[in-house]
């Protein structure tokens, strides 16, 4: 029988996050919603990212709420990560109050800023766009925000808070002053964008990094690209996929790793012992690639 990957990583604030988590972007309706949900937990995933702007929020929250009523696991053996968007930056308590109702929780366990730009709100708190059909963007006061972060933490509405797609400009100006470290950093991570120097920073600040898109870059590989990562998995007999998440945790990332289709859960959650030479053929594929790349959030948007 195949081991699953069932590891945690130890938080800076004494909090443990699982080592894979089940994304939900892109997962929507209901009743896909409720089957992702209970299969993945069937399945042994414990931790899920979600976030305001995916907007499944609400149908999520009743698929937990089944699964909780249930008693199929109870809410402390769930981590539910969720995102601050955009447009909430001046709101934040409101963000997670409406996040918080849609899920039916009274807190979560990590919230994090989804991105490091502010977008002017309509009073939907929808982006704005202007003539050139670019958002209309705001000045970026991290200072503030993360000091409105920091009291969800003091409130008890959130356990942890951490950033996303922040870049070391971000991440050095918000370790000058913040008084609750950020406990993550969400990044895209795969092998064709490995982002060593971000990795080492948050190796030195004690900041777990976790990996969204991380299997992207499949369909490339696919075609031939990184080949290193079809002769792996051949070897082991196992799926390029698997190959790519457990390179990832070789390094102590978390990752995010979404499927539509109850059957990929299981492929997903298996365990292989990577060699190391099988890790440094990885590292020197040449293959660079950024799969997310919203232009309209402007130039800073990886700062």
């Amino acid at each position: 029988m195949t081991d699953k990957i069932v590891k945690s990583y130890p938080l800076n604030n004494e909090e443990q996050i699982p080592a894979i988590g089940f994304g939900t972007w892109q997962l929507l309706g209901k009743d896909s919603i409720r089957t992702m949900i209970q299969a993945a937990i069937q399945e042994g995933y414990r931790h899920f990212d979600l976030a305001h702007i995916y907007g499944n929020e609400k149908d999520i929250g009743e698929a937990m709420s089944e699964v909780l009523k249930k008693e199929i696991v109870t809410r402390d053996e769930l981590f539910i990560t969720s995102k601050i968007w955009n447009t909430y930056h001046d709101n934040v308590d409101l963000a997670i109050e409406t996040t918080l109702k849609n899920l039916r929780l009274d807190y979560l366990d990590l919230y994090l800023v989804h991105w490091p730009v502010s977008a002017k709100p309509d009073r939907n708190f929808e982006e704005i766009t202007g003539e050139d059909k670019k958002v209309v963007l705001k000045e970026f006061n991290l200072k503030k925000l993360w000091g409105d972060m920091e009291r969800l933490v003091e409130t008890g509405k959130t356990r942890s808070i951490g950033v996303c797609n922040f870049g070391r400009k971000n991440m050095e100006c918000l370790l000058s002053f913040c008084k609750i470290q950020p406990v993550c950093l969400q990044i895209e991570m795969h092998p064709f964008l490995r982002q060593t120097n971000l990795l080492k920073l948050c190796e030195m600040n004690n900041i777990v990094i976790t990996a969204y898109s991380s299997l992207r870059c499949i369909p490339d590989i696919n075609q031939g690209k990184g080949k290193a990562i079809t002769d792996i998995a051949r070897k082991y007999n196992c799926s390029v996929a698997s190959v790519i998440i457990n390179y990832l945790l070789d390094k102590n990332v978390v990752v995010i790793n979404k499927t539509s289709k109850p059957e990929r859960l299981g492929d997903n959650m298996k365990k292989i012992k990577l060699s190391e030479n099988d890790i440094k053929e990885i590292d020197e594929i040449k293959e660079e690639k950024r799969y997310v790349d919203p232009t309209q959030f402007g130039e800073a948007r990886f700062d």
